[in-house]
């Protein structure tokens, strides 16, 4: 019994040791898909606008610009928290959704076909253990969009959620429901498990 206690003992100090020499339990989901084949973000045949092209660092220093004040969405006030980084299985959940809702002329978070916005991200390969959405359409650039973001009180609080370490996000060109040119906006915020 005392060798087990000591045995349990060293084990558990092994563990913490490499937890913190890991650096945490963070995770990051790789760039491949399950199959080990790299992620194309783009589907094949669609050219995307150039304001939609390489918006990865734009869109990352706007919510981690965000996130680093605290404010008030609506009427809760949330305090500064955690920088985000980009996930590009999220971005390619991202560019599909908006490209589908461009398709369908319309904002929603439902797509195409019903699924839902977990189902759309574990589709990607990656696994969230808590997850969220924005979309918008009209905004010219990531700025404008994020602003707009945070005026709204559930979007706003999307993006200050302190769990919240990963995104990816996209835009695509379309009509709006009422024909005229537009871009549809996604940003996904995700934690694997």
């Amino acid at each position: 019994m005392v060798t087990y206690r000591i045995f349990s003992k060293i084990f558990s100090c092994l563990l913490l040791f490499m937890f913190l020499i890991a650096g945490g339990c963070s995770y990051t989901a790789p760039d491949r898909d399950i199959g080990g084949k790299p992620i194309s973000s783009l589907p094949k045949g669609v050219t995307l606008p150039p304001v939609c092209q390489n918006i990865a660092m734009q869109m990352v220093d706007a919510v981690n610009r965000a996130r680093s004040q605290g404010r008030f969405c609506g009427t809760r006030y949330y305090s500064s928290t955690g920088r985000v980084s980009w996930n590009r299985r999220l971005e390619k959940a991202a560019l599909n959704h908006s490209i589908e809702m461009a398709s369908m002329r319309r904002l929603s978070h439902k797509g195409i076909d019903g699924e839902s916005l977990r189902r759309r991200i574990e589709r990607t390969g990656y696994l969230p253990r808590i997850w969220a959405e924005n979309v918008a359409y009209g905004q010219k650039n990531v700025d404008e969009v994020v602003n707009a973001w945070l005026k709204s009180p559930g979007h706003c609080k999307n993006i200050m959620t302190k769990g919240i370490r990963q995104i990816g996000g996209a835009c695509f060109h379309g009509r709006d429901p009422e024909g005229y040119d537009t871009l549809y906006w996604t940003l996904i915020m995700a934690v694997p498990r």
